[in-house]
């Protein structure tokens, strides 16, 4: 079995790099926590931010197809999901991203969506319409704007007695 991190590394890297661009702040976190490889944060004040959580999946489809799972719990109005495709040795890039809507589209396997993603996809065309380009990150931008507010910090008040130094 072919080991896939250093796919995934070189994807998640490649799409840090295309957010970057487009002067999106994101978080790597350390392991993927619904769905998010990546977290794109837009911060409104010191302690309130909005943000989408990005799956990112590589894949090679130089010998074989190939395809990619996403659990449906992942996929709601802040979820991005890129795909990055690898053909071989071959230098070009290929990022692709699908947004909810899109995913949903895919097909349905118990608690999964699944797209199959052909070995000739990128010469056929297929993924063409999902290629990363300035309107999906347009797209990318007005769902982050889009989203409700958190705060860092959710700051409640506690209702404690203290009765002989012991909290109740």
């Amino acid at each position: 079995m072919r080991d896939n991190k250093p796919l995934e590394l070189e994807a998640v890297n490649y799409v840090c790099s295309r957010l970057a661009k487009i002067n999106l702040k994101y978080s790597n976190p350390n392991y993927d926590e619904n769905g998010g490889d990546l977290i794109v944060i837009n911060e409104i004040s010191h302690d309130t931010f909005k943000s989408l959580n990005i799956q990112v999946k590589g894949r090679d489809i130089s010998t074989n197809n190939s395809n990619v799972k996403i659990h449906k719990s992942y996929v709601r109005d802040n979820f991005v999901c890129f795909l990055y495709l690898r053909n071989g040795e071959e230098f070009n890039d290929y990022l692709y991203c699908f947004f909810d809507i899109d995913v949903s589209a895919w097909e349905e396997k118990k608690e999964f969506y699944y797209l199959n993603i052909p070995q000739n996809s990128i010469q056929a065309g297929v993924f063409l319409k999902y290629e990363f380009n300035r309107v999906k990150a347009d797209k990318i931008r007005s769902i982050l704007e889009s989203q409700i507010e958190r705060h860092h910090a959710d700051i409640k008040e506690w209702n404690l007695t203290l009765i002989d130094n012991t909290i109740m």
